[in-house]
């Protein structure tokens, strides 16, 4: 490992396991999040287990890449099935916040 992977934080999205499970709203978690994250932001946001993630959510998450972007970080999604693919491309994202298919590619992109 080298020590710029030691700056790239993943945070891994997945669907809960019915639709009777709480899981966590994405804004609070990164609101407690945030405070341990050092410069320069590399971030990956992983979709690989996620087969849907709610409109509101991407909404959401592109806010806050948009964030850390204006910050001089790089953000990344990999993973990202059609749908999410879809609605970044109609919100004019994907210039600032590349699609990358599977997460060690994106890991890759950071060294």
């Amino acid at each position: 490992m080298t020590p710029l992977l030691n700056h790239i934080q993943v945070f891994k999205f997945s669907c809960p396991a019915s639709s009777n499970d709480d899981h966590e709203p994405i804004l609070p978690f990164f609101f407690r999040t945030v405070e341990r994250l050092l410069p320069p932001y590399q971030i990956i946001f992983d979709f690989s287990a996620a087969h849907q993630v709610s409109e509101a959510e991407l909404d959401d998450l592109i806010a806050i890449g948009l964030v850390f972007i204006d910050l001089n970080g790089r953000v990344i999604m990999s993973g990202a099935c059609e749908q999410i693919q879809h609605h970044l491309q109609n919100q004019g994202v994907s210039r600032f916040i590349p699609q990358i298919a599977d997460l060690q590619t994106a890991i890759s992109m950071f060294e």
